[in-house]
């Protein structure tokens, strides 16, 4: 393993730069008292009755009670909740995930880490060097690991250590090029060249994992000059690498005659589920594990060699861990009413956006404030997005000709069973509406998803599936519509100096919210890949169902005065988006793309 040890410098001044992120501490910094693991998990919030049932499964299986209360097993903690607590039991700091983003690439540079070794380094300043660990029985490896540092170490989630890893060592991209350049150097009628292009395409696949896209794109230029490999990561698109035409072609054709339907792709799109082969599993046993790939091909119309002009394939993360619903950034009186539907015995909740709006990512918050020992926890889906022990999760079956006839087919079935929660991945159709308002009616907890711009627009998309609008009006809770805006590089954003923007900011409801208000650079910089955002944060709007609500409903009201009836005009998503922008967090050039004034 080699390591760099100079100091990162200032690109402008020349001086150091001290890139070490603040450290969370765990507890005070007085006297270190024994404590049990027992009497952090209860301090933690764990149930009484949740550490006794994992006891009890210790003693069978000694396995450890950290362990036990992941999420993919009984699910009493979140990942970053057991980074907590081992930080805790410890006395070490908590390294969290939010410092992981503000991690600046460039102090590591010369850093070497081929394989992962479960720790990463964090900071670097001088010799000084902080790592962060999972559990502290790692410390002595990462002090060998970097025995020229002297190092301290601080607890991590698991993720975030994969991510850090990830995003700055993992090289991924170097890997890409060195196949790119094996495949052009080969001859293409040698036999051995058919695994070098799948080698490339397998490396292009991993570094968009690594970097969390949710899809990757082949696709070729108008001028046949060759081709793209395009990803999207947190909602943006932008362009990985070039390759020849020749390359391009190769590429394509590996695709189209994996999913053999040739002739079938001149007229029509066709769906295909990449899957790794053979010892490409064991080589490339990081994704294969962890991710499944739906690719769809589109053929042009021109016909000739470039019939087969593009490959879209979306990621999907098995392994991606629920979310904690007070991180993703609701205020206390929106986090506290999606708890109380969360607790409800009876009612439907819905959750409205865009695609990639992150709507399940905040059913599945909501979800994990149910206790899933005393209220049983059922899910449709598809795919299965997050797993959880003691959840039961259906997966609508790959044969069935339409998706929502699958899903309500498993419906029906649940009728008939006895779970308290049911979540029903989208609600699709009529007839997925009519059997939400059935299920609600009988006795369970439902929530699902919806295409709508708005809480409100989604009264009227439900009116559109001849619902029954009163019965509607009886058993719904809220719905809550959210959106995904793009952050400010806290590296190179500048004041915002509009007189337009500053006007519309200086409102009497936004002051006690106010910052100095920022734009992005118009060049950006090297920690956001010269694009002057760098992460996301969600805005929203809770449509929480009062009787005046009720009654708009019942009235058969326009979609403007159910909003009025049920939303705060300061708590609008547009309102909730201003408040970003008050607060430096994002740019009014971003809010008005994303939700109209």
């Amino acid at each position: 393993m080699v390591l760099a040890i100079e100091q990162p410098r200032n690109e402008l001044s020349g001086t150091a730069v001290d890139a070490q992120p603040q450290m969370t501490q765990s507890m005070p910094t007085a006297p270190h008292q024994p404590r049990t693991l027992e009497d952090v998990l209860r301090k933690a919030g764990v149930k009484e009755s949740h550490i006794r049932v994992a006891m009890q499964r210790q003693r069978v299986t000694g396995e450890s009670l950290t362990d036990i209360m992941r999420p993919s097993d009984y699910g009493f903690l979140t990942p970053e909740k057991i980074a907590q607590v081992n930080a805790e039991v410890e006395n070490m700091p908590y390294f969290a995930p939010g410092q992981a983003q503000m991690i600046d690439s460039r102090q590591f540079s010369g850093f070497e880490m081929p394989t992962f070794e479960g720790f990463v380094p964090v900071a670097q300043s001088g010799e000084e060097l902080t790592v962060a660990i999972a559990e502290s029985r790692d410390s002595n490896k990462a002090r060998h690991a970097f025995s020229r540092f002297r190092v301290d170490c601080v607890i991590a989630s698991e993720r975030t250590i994969q991510s850090v890893y990830r995003m700055h060592f993992a090289n991924t991209h170097e890997l890409f090029d060195e196949a790119l350049t094996r495949l052009q150097n080969a001859n293409p009628e040698d036999e051995g060249s058919v695994g070098l292009l799948r080698e490339l395409v397998l490396c292009a696949i991993r570094h968009a994992c690594y970097q969390s896209a949710s899809d990757i794109m082949f696709q070729s230029m108008a001028t046949n000059t060759g081709g793209v490999i395009r990803l999207k990561v947190s909602g943006e698109g932008e362009i990985f690498r070039f390759v020849s035409w020749d390359v391009y072609k190769r590429l394509i054709n590996h695709f189209v005659a994996e999913c053999g339907k040739q002739q079938e792709i001149q007229h029509n799109p066709i769906e295909h589920r990449f899957a790794l082969k053979g010892d490409e599993v064991t080589r490339f046993a990081d994704i294969a594990n962890r991710y499944q790939f739906r690719a769809m091909l589109i053929g042009r119309n021109s016909g000739g060699d470039d019939a087969f002009a593009s490959m879209e394939m979306r990621i999907l993360d098995q392994q991606a861990d629920a979310a904690d619903l007070t991180q993703l950034g609701f205020d206390p009186v929106t986090e506290k009413k999606i708890n109380r539907y969360s607790q409800m015995k009876t009612g439907l909740f819905l959750v409205t956006g865009p695609t990639g709006s992150g709507k399940s990512t905040t059913l599945y918050g909501a979800l994990k404030l149910i206790d899933p020992v005393s209220r049983w926890v059922q899910t449709i889906e598809n795919p299965i997005e997050y797993s959880h022990g003691l959840w039961m999760q259906y997966q609508v079956p790959r044969s069935a000709a339409d998706e929502g006839a699958g899903a309500a087919l498993i419906l029906k079935g649940l009728l008939r069973n006895a779970p308290d929660v049911i979540l029903q991945g989208e609600v699709r159709d009529a007839e997925i509406g009519r059997l939400l308002l059935e299920l609600a009616n009988t006795g369970h907890l439902a929530v699902s998803t919806l295409h709508a711009n708005t809480s409100a627009d989604a009264i009227t998309r439900l009116k559109l599936f001849e619902l029954d609008m009163p019965g509607l009006a009886s058993v719904l809770l809220g719905i809550l519509a959210q959106r995904l805006v793009r952050c400010l590089c806290p590296k190179c954003k500048i004041p915002e100096d509009r007189a337009e923007v500053l006007a519309q900011l200086s409102a009497d409801w936004l002051r006690s919210t106010a910052s100095t208000p920022h734009q992005a650079s118009p060049v950006g910089c090297p920690f956001c890949n010269y694009t002057g955002y760098h992460g996301r944060h969600m805005v929203y709007e809770l449509l929480d169902v009062n009787a005046n609500v009720v009654k708009a409903i019942e009235e058969d009201r326009p979609p403007n005065a159910i909003a009025q009836a049920g939303i705060d005009p300061n708590g609008t998503l547009r309102a909730n988006a201003m408040r970003l922008v008050a607060k430096g967090l994002t740019s009014m050039d971003v809010v008005n793309q994303l939700v109209r004034a």
